[in-house]
């Protein structure tokens, strides 16, 4: 990306050219994958019932449950595994790929529901995984991790952020879309104004240095 001005110390027909480069993009993947998300639902739907212990909603990230008997949960895993250490390879890191530890939650969030800004950087990569979820409901937000964006407050409108410029990204729930993050990155999801539910598998993958 770049442009030509005219520089007035110089001939006036002389252009030179601003090479625009981005400098700390953060990478993140995301896709569509096929699984049965109605089995998983039903599923989470029979352990969440109507128990609400967290922001408006029920998590097994803080009970600790066990949702491996959830039909699906295995081919999840695989496609997480799979997916982030693609992800991993692209960036060049240095990881043990033979020795992954993945860690699992099930988020149902009812009407009013929803989960402050936090991360999860004691991993390598984070993301969800919708099970369940209209379109309008409430997006998955992963913040800026820059700080230097706060100095465009008041000078660009919002209709008009981009990548380089937004306090946030915001990716709209789909179902059977899984979104990888790397996990020091702070996300959140904010009130959901329909009366749900939405459902996702949260995850986070761990892996051992090189030679462990």
């Amino acid at each position: 990306m770049s442009n030509e001005v005219t520089t007035t110390q110089q001939d006036p027909n002389a252009k030179n050219v601003i090479n625009y480069e981005p400098v700390f993009p953060v990478m993140t993947a995301s896709i569509n994958l096929e699984l049965p998300v109605e089995d998983m639902a039903s599923d989470l739907f029979a352990l969440a019932t109507d128990v609400v212990n967290c922001e408006g909603g029920f998590t097994t990230y803080t009970t600790g449950q066990n949702i491996d008997h959830v039909r699906g949960i295995n081919e999840l895993k695989q496609a997480i595994y799979g997916v982030c250490c693609a992800v991993g390879r692209e960036l060049k890191m240095e990881l043990n790929y033979d020795k992954a530890s993945i860690n699992i939650w099930a988020n149902v969030m009812r009407r009013d529901g929803h989960e402050p800004v936090h991360n999860h950087k004691r991993g390598v990569f984070s993301g969800t995984f919708i099970v369940h979820a209209d379109e309008k409901d409430s997006p998955t937000v992963l913040e800026n991790p820059t700080e230097i964006f706060r100095n465009h407050e008041g000078y660009i409108r919002p209709q008009d952020y981009t990548a380089f410029t937004a306090p946030s990204i915001a990716i709209n729930p789909k179902v059977n879309n899984m979104v990888v993050w790397p996990s020091w990155m702070n996300y959140h999801v904010p009130k959901l104004q329909q009366s749900g539910p939405r459902v996702s598998i949260g995850f986070t993958i761990d892996f051992l240095p090189p030679g462990a």
